[in-house]
Protein backbone atom coordinates (compact mmCIF):
# COMPACT_ATOMS: atom_id res chain seq x y z
CA UNK A 1 0.00 0.00 0.00
CA UNK A 2 1.62 3.76 -0.93
CA UNK A 3 -0.75 6.62 0.56
CA UNK A 4 -0.95 9.31 -1.57
CA UNK A 5 -0.15 7.82 -4.46
CA UNK A 6 -1.11 5.64 -7.52
CA UNK A 7 0.91 2.58 -8.09
CA UNK A 8 1.64 4.58 -11.37
CA UNK A 9 3.70 7.24 -9.19
CA UNK A 10 4.78 4.82 -6.81
CA UNK A 11 6.26 2.67 -9.50
CA UNK A 12 7.95 5.59 -11.14
CA UNK A 13 9.22 6.89 -7.44
CA UNK A 14 10.46 3.83 -7.18
CA UNK A 15 12.38 3.66 -10.82
CA UNK A 16 14.16 6.27 -9.62
CA UNK A 17 14.95 5.41 -6.24
CA UNK A 18 18.78 4.27 -5.86
CA UNK A 19 17.72 1.40 -3.31
CA UNK A 20 14.03 0.31 -5.35
CA UNK A 21 14.97 -3.01 -4.96
CA UNK A 22 15.91 -4.24 -2.02
CA UNK A 23 12.25 -3.66 -0.56
CA UNK A 24 9.86 -4.96 -3.57
CA UNK A 25 6.72 -5.27 -2.53
CA UNK A 26 5.52 -5.90 -6.47
CA UNK A 27 4.18 -2.57 -7.02
CA UNK A 28 6.73 -2.75 -10.14
CA UNK A 29 5.10 -6.03 -11.03
CA UNK A 30 1.70 -4.09 -10.86
CA UNK A 31 2.57 -1.37 -13.09
CA UNK A 32 4.05 -3.64 -15.66
CA UNK A 33 1.00 -5.81 -15.57
CA UNK A 34 -1.30 -2.62 -16.24
CA UNK A 35 0.86 -1.51 -19.39
CA UNK A 36 1.15 -5.03 -20.80
CA UNK A 37 -2.60 -5.43 -20.63
CA UNK A 38 -3.96 -1.61 -21.05
CA UNK A 39 -5.37 -1.52 -18.01
CA UNK A 40 -5.95 2.05 -15.85
CA UNK A 41 -6.47 2.68 -12.25
CA UNK A 42 -9.49 4.20 -11.12
CA UNK A 43 -9.17 7.76 -10.41
CA UNK A 44 -10.79 7.82 -6.77
CA UNK A 45 -9.97 4.43 -5.69
CA UNK A 46 -6.70 3.47 -7.84
CA UNK A 47 -8.70 0.00 -7.98
CA UNK A 48 -6.87 -1.64 -11.54
CA UNK A 49 -9.85 -1.52 -13.92
CA UNK A 50 -9.98 -2.95 -17.63
CA UNK A 51 -12.79 -2.81 -20.31
CA UNK A 52 -14.87 -6.48 -20.96
CA UNK A 53 -15.07 -7.99 -24.58
CA UNK A 54 -11.94 -6.20 -25.67
CA UNK A 55 -12.31 -9.29 -28.82
CA UNK A 56 -15.49 -6.95 -30.02
CA UNK A 57 -13.10 -3.85 -29.78
CA UNK A 58 -10.89 -2.32 -32.24
CA UNK A 59 -8.15 -1.72 -29.28
CA UNK A 60 -9.37 -0.93 -25.44
CA UNK A 61 -9.32 2.61 -25.64
CA UNK A 62 -10.57 2.84 -29.07
CA UNK A 63 -14.56 2.75 -28.28
CA UNK A 64 -16.60 4.37 -25.81
CA UNK A 65 -14.54 5.21 -22.18
CA UNK A 66 -17.01 5.89 -19.81
CA UNK A 67 -16.78 3.36 -17.13
CA UNK A 68 -17.89 2.67 -13.41
CA UNK A 69 -15.64 1.45 -11.02
CA UNK A 70 -16.55 -2.23 -9.51
CA UNK A 71 -14.59 -1.26 -6.31
CA UNK A 72 -16.29 2.43 -5.39
CA UNK A 73 -18.95 2.86 -8.25
CA UNK A 74 -17.21 6.19 -9.41
CA UNK A 75 -18.12 7.08 -12.74
CA UNK A 76 -15.16 7.84 -15.24
CA UNK A 77 -13.58 8.55 -18.25
CA UNK A 78 -10.96 5.43 -18.78
CA UNK A 79 -9.01 7.35 -21.75
CA UNK A 80 -8.45 10.62 -19.72
CA UNK A 81 -9.10 9.40 -16.21
CA UNK A 82 -11.60 12.48 -15.29
CA UNK A 83 -14.02 11.81 -12.75
CA UNK A 84 -18.02 12.08 -14.49
CA UNK A 85 -19.89 12.42 -11.19
CA UNK A 86 -21.86 15.77 -13.07
CA UNK A 87 -19.87 16.85 -16.07
CA UNK A 88 -18.53 15.62 -19.02
CA UNK A 89 -14.46 15.55 -20.52
CA UNK A 90 -15.51 15.14 -24.35
CA UNK A 91 -13.61 11.87 -24.85
CA UNK A 92 -17.02 10.20 -25.55
CA UNK A 93 -20.47 11.97 -26.73
CA UNK A 94 -22.44 13.26 -23.88
CA UNK A 95 -25.05 10.68 -25.17
CA UNK A 96 -23.47 7.79 -24.79
CA UNK A 97 -23.97 5.77 -20.97
CA UNK A 98 -22.60 3.49 -18.79
CA UNK A 99 -22.76 -0.37 -18.35
CA UNK A 100 -22.78 -1.36 -14.47
CA UNK A 101 -19.95 -3.82 -14.14
CA UNK A 102 -22.07 -5.55 -11.80
CA UNK A 103 -25.87 -5.78 -13.37
CA UNK A 104 -24.70 -5.05 -17.20
CA UNK A 105 -27.37 -2.59 -17.77
CA UNK A 106 -27.39 0.76 -19.12
CA UNK A 107 -27.00 3.87 -16.71
CA UNK A 108 -28.19 6.98 -18.32
CA UNK A 109 -24.80 9.69 -18.22
CA UNK A 110 -26.99 12.57 -16.74
CA UNK A 111 -24.71 15.86 -16.62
Amino acid sequence: FHAGETCAEYAERRRRSEDGEDDDDGSALLWQWLEKTGSRQCPRCSMAVTKDNLKQQGSQRAECHKMICRNCRSRFCFKCLALLDHSTCGCTPDSHGFIDPQTGGFVEHRL
